[in-house]
């Protein structure tokens, strides 16, 4: 733990229902009061009704221990490993904020972390140490007590006390690395070789660690500006790449990152759009962060007729039509489109947010930061222009780029959308 202060506050513990959350609970539950401690569980509604299930067996635990119990359902999103953590994170760092504490436990024991650091050698990760036993995100630490467990020993302790836990079909398929690292590891035949190199990979994950501690001090002390990042007197390439890893305090693509490393010693300068709020700008070994000058955030929904006036000065008209009209009316720049009645009778106008996607006509689904790339518009009309969506969320249109597929007139009436930035 970082400090006593845990011991005035409440523990979340993640908890899954798997075994090895199950466990964690346990162990906190025999320790401290039920009021000392808040279990929350994230319904990734992967599994229909195996999900649901799961939700409702964590409930029934929580309850028996007389524990507060936070959930979430997801109900839209991509199904990809990483979408599903970050839906997962962000609801626990919501629930942790809204309780008042800043400690999460989580289940991660020692297989957990032997895979986590296989992964990030194939992915040519600079950081292997994790997870860490304790780690700061934003407002809350990340505390993992179980990493010097490994899973069959929690298997072993649940069956021998006949305590029961739920089961995830998805931990064996295929689709993800992890899992496919985790079937290579049960080639290890022997007991004797599978302890062996377990208690090796967490004896070095603990030097790991340790060195990572020492490095982080070190680059640290590079640091002193949130806007400017001055690598000039950094003398050796690890205290480089974990200063800037520092600086930045956001998640970075290994190809964005080796962007960074590679235009370093640029004499031009060389920018890089880390996200929609703003770009780095790289030149003689000093990074310097460029905000986006944004628009005002806004949203109006129920959008049925007429003409919006937006706080860009920027307006919208919206007019009733027919098919015919989208052979004959030009379409210059792409500043009106066409959209079935069906989707574009209530349209809400808002900002372009961080992770927008959509599927234009006649395309796949791509990120709008990949559209406006490809359409070549420029960064600092990006927050300009209007994201128009249906009654459900889903995007109908953005000025510049075509209108979605789903929405395409298909009767003989239509709704004429017209972008007018004067």
């Amino acid at each position: 733990m970082p400090s006593n202060s845990w011991q005035q506050e409440r523990l979340c513990l993640a908890c899954s229902g798997g075994a090895d959350s199950v466990l964690l609970v346990l162990i906190f539950a025999g320790t401290l009061l039920p009021k000392q401690l808040a279990i929350l569980h994230y319904n990734h509604n992967t599994r229909d009704r195996e999900t649901d299930a799961d939700a409702d067996f964590v409930q029934q635990l929580a309850e028996s221990l007389k524990i507060s119990f936070f959930t979430e359902k997801r109900t839209t999103g991509a199904q990809t490993e990483d979408a599903l953590r970050c839906d997962r994170y962000t609801f626990f760092a919501k629930t942790i904020k809204k309780i008042g504490s800043h400690y999460l436990l989580t289940a991660h024991h020692a297989n957990d972390l032997v895979e986590t650091m296989l992964m990030r050698l194939i992915r040519g990760s600079s950081e292997i140490a994790a997870p860490k036993r304790c780690q700061k995100f934003g407002d809350y630490f990340r505390i993992h007590p179980l990493l010097g467990i490994r899973k069959q020993e929690i298997l072993d302790f649940l069956t021998k006390n006949k305590i029961p836990w739920r089961e995830d079909p998805s931990n064996h398929s295929y689709n993800y690395l992890r899992n496919r690292i985790r079937q290579l590891l049960t080639n290890f035949d022997s007991a004797a070789e599978r302890t062996h190199w377990e208690s090796g990979f967490v004896l070095a994950h603990q030097y790991l660690e340790e060195d990572s501690t020492c490095l982080d001090t070190l680059a640290q002390s590079y640091i002193q500006s949130d806007n400017q990042l001055d690598l000039q007197n950094v003398p050796y390439p690890a205290l480089v790449r974990r200063a800037i890893h520092l600086w930045l305090r956001q998640p970075i693509s290994r190809t964005c990152f080796e962007k960074i490393l590679t235009h370093l010693d640029s004499k031009i300068p060389f920018r890089i759009t880390l996200n929609p709020h703003f770009e780095l700008v790289i030149q003689n070994r000093i990074i310097t962060k460029k905000i986006f000058r944004l628009s005002v955030p806004y949203e109006f929904t129920d959008w049925t007729t007429g003409t919006l006036y937006l706080p860009t000065g920027c307006r919208l008209i919206r007019n009733n039509s027919t098919r015919e009209q989208i052979f004959t009316e030009p379409q210059l720049n792409q500043t009106c489109a066409f959209l079935d009645p069906q989707y574009s009778s209530h349209i809400t106008v808002r900002t372009w947010c961080p992770g927008d996607c959509y599927r234009p006509f006649k395309s796949h689904e791509k990120s709008l930061k990949k559209l406006f790339s490809d359409q070549k518009i420029p960064r600092e009309e990006r927050h300009q222009l209007p994201v128009l969506c249906d009654s459900e969320g889903r995007i109908l249109w953005i000025p510049g780029l075509p209108p979605a597929d789903f929405a395409q007139v298909r009767g003989e009436f239509a709704q004429k959308l017209t972008f007018s930035s004067t």
